[in-house]
């Protein structure tokens, strides 16, 4: 098994006025641009290979690990020495004969800054995330988010990247990487607000959504709105008010408290 790991970090512009944010390993498919790397170099290997990124099949992050990639951080991702956890990871399963690699003997050592820096506890375990307070698994559950947790989110309508901003092992990274493209790093929360179902999911097939439904989508940008939004988005949050979804709808009033609360 070849373990790979490719960076994915690019520099985030500064956010305009009415936009939400999207998770930096989403910015970009890394994934596709891994899965191509790794086949190509299967092919030039020779002999049986089979490419697993992503997949359900395989733990990457443990392959990782074990093959000297990278280690486990307090905040659960996998850091590599370069590039720090701004790293999406891949393995090449082959039948070629190639030498083993040690794992590297590194670990966070006393920093619990990811620790301290989770809004919602969600590492106050280190090395074991709790996944019912992490504002990542509420982006992406079946489910309304917590009332506690609905203003950490700021602006941000899927996933969460606090615990690897403050993370030391990713300080460089920038100036490494300061001409990558950022991709799409905001989306307009009027569109989001406006666009029906099929048209998100179409627009967003990257974004892991609970059955498929990009109401969950909504979800998210409504408490986004609720959090960073004016009065355009207030005016785009008002009809949820009256919608037949009950989600949507208590989600909505939760944004217009909001932005009246941010008002004063």
């Amino acid at each position: 098994m070849i373990s790979a790991a490719l960076c994915y970090y690019a520099p985030e512009p500064e956010r305009p006025d009415g936009h939400g944010r999207l998770p930096r390993y989403t910015w970009s498919d890394a994934y596709a641009e891994l899965r191509e790397k790794l086949d190509r170099l299967g092919c030039r290997l020779g002999g049986s290979y089979r490419v697993l990124v992503d997949a359900n099949e395989h733990v990457d992050r443990e392959a990782a690990a074990r093959a000297g990639v990278g280690f486990y951080g307090k905040n659960t991702m996998l850091i590599t020495r370069r590039h720090g956890s701004w790293v999406v990871l891949g393995t090449l399963v082959t039948d070629v004969a190639l030498e083993a690699t040690p794992p590297l003997e590194l670990d966070c050592g006393e920093c619990r800054l990811c620790i301290d820096a989770c809004p919602t506890g969600a590492l106050d375990e280190p090395g074991t995330l709790d996944a019912t307070r992490c504002l990542s698994y509420w982006t992406q559950a079946a489910a309304p988010v917590p009332q506690e947790y609905r203003a950490e989110l700021g602006a941000q309508v899927y996933g969460c990247d606090i615990c690897q901003d403050v993370c030391p092992w990713n300080r460089g990274v920038e100036k490494r990487r300061a001409g990558a493209p950022a991709g799409e790093a905001h989306v307009s929360l009027l569109e989001w607000l406006r666009a029906d179902d099929t048209e998100l999911r179409r627009r967003y097939e990257r974004l892991f959504v609970p059955r498929n439904e990009g109401r969950w989508l909504r979800r998210n940008a409504l408490l986004a709105a609720g959090n960073v939004g004016g009065d355009a988005e207030r005016a785009a949050i008002e009809p949820y008010r009256d919608s037949d979804d009950e989600l949507l709808r208590e989600q909505a009033q939760w944004a217009l408290d909001s932005i009246e609360a941010r008002r004063g």
